[in-house]
């Protein structure tokens, strides 16, 4: 009898432990992911099927079959590549940062490396058979004569940069790059001339670091095309003699606008002619234009995309390739009249939000949005009507929500966002943070201490004092008097009247603090670099740090209860405490991207998003035995 008593009690004890194991078990799964986590900054075809993208990390991606379906090749390096070129389909090179150049003689079955000699960035490479070549970068003109079995430094000046290179022999080329440089060689780079582009003086007048010339393309030795900065398109039909802009060509200035996190550079990047009259130019947001009468007029096409095009290439005067930012690659069988997606875009994402298990929202770079209706197996692109960067999102009910970004964007939906509204925001502040504690009731908060109100769910907004001109991260309101914001140099405000008076609480830390969130009045937690956590239990009147165990930023955080939380950052970060923040454990993430952004329905039930696109999606395990014993 006491031995049957013991084997119970010992299986209790095994199947209490298996228990509590498998109730706490984390699951982290990865619901959307980008083919690659790079930008691509260059691509090339050999012909109609066969071609190659390369870019940053290192990557570099084949197709054999027109694009339909794209390999990644092994690198060897994480380096950032630049630049590609083939003579056929088995002899390449690419170069990159750090001096580096990459040569294949199986089509990118085995890549070796060629000593450069130095250690600035390459940023374009030219071949005009298997052993006459130059590449071009950060102070320095290359060449090889055979192969690049040996690289011989033809030009050096670390004043100059250089982003393009065109040969029309092993003799004559031309090279352009910063401050409207133009460099001109008929004997192999023994000797240089300067070529006057116009954009030498405006470099000068705009005062900019360096008015840069980032593509240059020619259809003979006569007749050829360079583009860059402010959407500039340069011509010439004397081998470079003189450039002139195109003056029906969509130059439209030089201007930049600040994302809040990064500056954004308008203008095109490269630009490909099959023939003296059919040509593409592509850049900023998407932009593609095409000419069919050698540049005299240029016709805007619809690349489906905001991503930053950085690259085109065209075999024909119909079936062409484009790429870019966050991994896009864009492919058109008609001249461009009809662009459609052979690898999706990444996407920056900057926040997310669900309303419940099946609802969500995550929104991003020019105007991302996406929505799912079935828990993140699907994901949609909904139509926000802007190019802003939008920076989060949040939503009442599955009808009402509202997302904020650059220019002082404030998009609302009352349709589950099938139709978005811009709201007047009165600023151009980069806005950075909402808060709704009702369909009217909300707050957002940004750039200059910018903290705005709305009592009518966004038809009026108006500006409350806060005596900052700190970067506001994030507001939040425990209820419709108490609101806190936090932001840049350890800045805390707070407010016990709804926000008619914003007053400065001590964090005792001069770290940015991204993230605010509260469980009620009293409870709520701070996020910031270097892993910080803060947690009050008054209401912000002291802030106590909490030991996270990570050094790595926390971009934001967030409670299902007053003991259950979970916060995310950079490298795959994720945290989780049980007890209210006494402890937090780090969490197992199938993924290294930095992660933006978090949503929790209930303690079961999450997501977090991150840079290139991805989204992941957390479920708790639950017990699959139950013991019962007489």
């Amino acid at each position: 009898m006491l031995k049957k008593t013991l084997i119970k009690a010992l299986l209790l004890f095994i199947l209490l432990s298996f228990y509590q194991a498998v109730n706490s078990f984390a699951n982290w799964s990865v619901v959307r992911q980008p083919s690659w986590n790079t930008n691509f900054q260059c691509v090339f075809f050999i012909d109609e099927k066969i071609g190659w993208a390369v870019g940053d990390n290192g990557v570099i991606v084949n197709t054999n079959d027109g694009g339909k379906s794209w390999v990644s090749q092994d690198s060897k390096t994480e380096i950032f590549l630049r630049s590609a070129y083939f003579i056929n389909d088995k002899i390449g090179w690419i170069v990159g940062d750090e001096g580096t150049i990459l040569h294949t003689q199986d089509g990118g079955k085995t890549w070796s490396s060629q000593k450069s000699n130095i250690s600035s960035p390459l940023y374009s490479v030219y071949f005009v058979d298997k052993n006459n070549g130059m590449a071009v970068g950060s102070g320095n003109i290359l060449q090889t004569n055979n192969g690049g079995q040996e690289w011989k430094i033809k030009f050096n000046n670390s004043d100059d940069v250089f982003l393009s290179v065109y040969l029309t022999s092993k003799d004559e080329g031309w090279f352009s790059g910063l401050n409207g440089k133009m460099l001109y060689t008929k004997n192999g780079g023994n000797s240089w001339e300067e070529q006057f582009t116009g954009a030498n003086i405006h470099a000068q007048l705009v005062k900019t670091q360096g008015y840069e010339i980032r593509s240059l393309d020619f259809v003979n030795g006569k007749e050829g095309w360079a583009v860059g900065e402010g959407n500039m398109i340069l011509h010439t039909n004397d081998g470079g003699k003189t450039w002139e802009p195109q003056a029906n060509g969509p130059i439209i200035g030089n201007f930049s606008i600040n994302r809040g996190k990064e500056e954004c550079d308008f203008g095109f990047y490269d630009v490909d002619f099959v023939d003296n009259q059919n040509g593409w130019v592509v850049g900023w947001n998407g932009q593609i234009f095409h000419t069919s009468d050698g540049g005299q007029t240029w016709e805007p096409q619809d690349s489906k995309t905001k991503d930053v095009l950085l690259s085109v290439y065209f075999v024909n005067a119909k079936k062409g390739w484009a790429v870019g930012e966050y991994g896009i690659i864009i492919y058109t069988e008609d001249g461009g009249n009809n662009w459609t997606e052979q690898s999706g875009s990444s996407d920056l994402l900057s926040g997310v939000f669900f309303i419940d298990s099946n609802y969500g929202w995550a929104v991003g770079d020019r105007g991302m949005i996406l929505h799912t209706k079935d828990g993140g197996l699907t994901w949609e692109h909904q139509d926000s009507g802007t190019k802003e960067c939008l920076s989060r999102v949040k939503f009442v009910d599955q009808n009402n929500g509202w997302a904020v970004g650059t220019g002082g964007a404030i998009l609302h939906t009352s349709d589950s966002g099938k139709t978005w509204e811009l709201q007047d925001s009165k600023t151009k502040d980069v806005l950075l943070g909402v808060h709704f504690i009702n369909a009217d009731e909300g707050w957002v908060c940004g750039m200059n201490g910018t903290i705005l109100h709305t009592n009518d769910g966004g038809f009026t907004w108006d500006k409350q004092e806060t005596n900052s001109w700190d970067y506001l991260s994030q507001i939040f309101f425990a209820d419709k008097k108490n609101g806190w914001a936090v932001g840049m140099n350890g800045t805390i405000l707070y407010t016990t009247n709804g926000g008619e008076v914003w007053k400065n609480q001590n964090s005792g830390t001069n770290n940015l603090l991204n993230d605010v969130y509260f469980i009620n009045s009293k409870k709520g937690w701070v996020v910031g670099l270097s892993g910080l956590i803060l947690s009050t239990k008054d209401g912000g009147k002291t802030w106590i740090p909490q030991k996270g165990g990570v050094r790595s930023p926390l971009a934001e955080i967030v409670f299902v209860d007053e003991m259950k939380g979970w916060a995310v950052g950079d490298m795959g970060t994720i945290v989780h405490t049980r007890d209210g923040g006494k402890t937090w454990k780090i969490q197992e993430c199938p993924v290294k991207n930095e992660l933006t952004g978090i949503s929790f329905i209930d303690e079961n039930n999450g997501f977090a998003i991150g840079k290139w696109g991805v989204i992941l999606k957390y479920s708790k395990g639950q017990a699959i035995a139950e013991l019962t014993t007489k």
